[in-house]
């Protein structure tokens, strides 16, 4: 795929899944008031809203603090600030992303003076 193509793609993937993450997360909550104050007060919701925050925070935490170990297990070392920043980082959204195996377009690392380096 030639580069400006790929540039196009991508836009056109990263604004479709912005779109498809609103619209579900917009239905979501549209779906849990109409259950929530159907039989809790505005105090009860909002406590399970917290709730519900800290338990998924505390268990992505709790997740890459045993990846981390396991890692330091099998003799790679892992600093605190990458784990930290994984921790905060790793909520996406709904729709699956794919993952980027590169860095930068492999055009521009062969046209530089370090062609033997990988992209």
């Amino acid at each position: 795929m030639l580069p400006a193509a790929r540039l196009i793609s991508t836009g056109f993937w990263e604004t479709s899944i912005f779109v498809v993450n609103a619209i579900v997360f917009v239905l979501v909550g549209v779906a849990l008031h109409g259950a929530l104050v159907s039989f809790m007060t505005y105090h009860q919701s909002l406590l399970l809203v917290v709730g519900v925050i800290a338990a998924v925070v505390l268990t992505r935490y709790a997740w890459v603090a045993l990846q981390t170990l396991a890692f330091q297990l099998a003799g790679k070392k892992v600093d605190w600030r990458e784990s930290t920043i994984l921790a905060w980082c790793g909520m996406r959204g709904a729709s699956p992303r794919r993952s980027r195996s590169r860095c930068r377009p492999c055009s521009a690392i062969r046209s530089s003076s370090r062609a033997t380096r990988s992209c």
